[in-house]
């Protein structure tokens, strides 16, 4: 079954489950998983009970569409902002925040060169600010991995381990903090249930804030 809502298409797909779930891929396609003895008019009860919750990941989607970051021609993103990229043959990596320019003596351009380096920095900054993060809020962690996940932007291990995602130094730090101390806080509480939010919103009051610029624009990076 398939027909056009929300400027987006809709997959019925009956299987053997006890609760029904809805989906939204990157393509506009929301998928219903349901049960198989599902009805016409649970099928719709449904639908409009998640229609709004709908229409906001499709929102989201158009936003992405619409503003992908505006990056010159020889600028790259980091910390949330384009900095200008020149090559240096004296210079290793020099960061100049306050002009936002990074000097260095390979040519960051090139996309290889440039992955290098925003992994190498990633793992020099990011782990500065994990430790800064958990001395503040008391959340001790066993060891720190900095990977490149292709769907996930951290993870904390039972063991508490924290694995993070090195394109998180090219968000802005308000954004690195709010995945960190996500990742952080899982080593006291493992599941995101309503204690886990709470104990998040008590150290990050606007945290949302954070999760929009996810939303918004995660998918970009």
């Amino acid at each position: 079954m398939e027909l056009i809502m929300f400027q987006g298409k809709i997959e019925i797909k009956r299987r053997t489950v006890k609760h029904a779930r809805v989906r939204v891929n990157e393509n506009k396609l929301v998928t219903f998983i349901i049960p198989n003895d599902f009805t016409e008019k649970d099928i719709e009860n449904l639908r409009n009970k998640k229609e709004k919750w709908i229409a906001k990941q499709l929102s989201y989607l158009d936003i992405n569409e619409k503003n992908d970051f505006k990056l010159g021609k020889n600028e790259i993103l980091y910390h949330g902002y384009p900095y200008k990229v020149l090559f240096d043959l004296n210079e290793n990596s020099l960061i100049d925040n306050k002009n936002r320019i990074i000097k260095h003596n390979k040519d960051l351009l090139d996309k290889q060169n440039q992955l290098n380096w925003y992994k190498q920095i990633a793992k020099e900054h990011i782990k500065v600010k994990v430790d800064l993060i958990a001395k503040t809020h008391n959340l001790n962690y066993n060891k720190l991995f900095i990977r490149g996940q292709n769907t996930k932007w951290g993870n904390c291990s039972p063991k508490k381990n924290i694995s993070l995602n090195w394109k998180i130094i090219k968000m802005p730090d308000y954004v690195q903090n709010y995945l960190i101390t996500h990742e952080l806080l899982h080593t006291k509480i493992m599941n995101h249930t309503q204690a886990f939010w709470m104990y998040l919103s008590a150290l990050m009051p606007d945290y949302k804030k954070a999760v929009d610029w996810l939303h918004e624009y995660g998918r970009k990076l």
